[in-house]
């Protein structure tokens, strides 16, 4: 679910048996966190495909989504694994016109 965002935390170094006459220290892979972008004022007949559409340009998206529930416009998010990525679509998204549509985009990084 959209909700639901990877822990974080301290690094933690376990050990784990090779074989029975030594121990190997294994560090556990670290799940770098992604960069959500806020859409908002998204055009009502968009869908989540169109959304990604659109935004795969600006970089690999992990995860995206339409929220429905505003009778006016819909809102979004998109993720990506790096803040450049994030940041180039925010600066091509945001106040950005859309064709049929009166409102202006609007993109903005979620706080953490």
């Amino acid at each position: 679910p959209f909700w639901l965002w990877p822990c974080g935390g301290k690094q933690k170094k376990a050990k784990a048996r090779a074989d029975e006459s030594s121990d190997v220290e294994v560090t556990p892979a670290v799940t770098k966190k992604p960069f959500r972008v806020n859409l908002s004022q998204l055009p009502l007949d968009m869908d989540g495909e169109e959304l990604e559409e659109i935004v795969a340009d600006y970089g690999k998206v992990l995860k995206s989504a339409i929220v429905a529930g505003n009778p006016k416009f819909h809102t979004g998010w998109v993720e990506y694994s790096t803040k450049e990525e994030a940041d180039k679509c925010i600066s091509e998204m945001h106040d950005r016109n859309m064709i049929d549509w009166s409102m202006l985009l609007k993109a903005a990084l979620a706080s953490n």
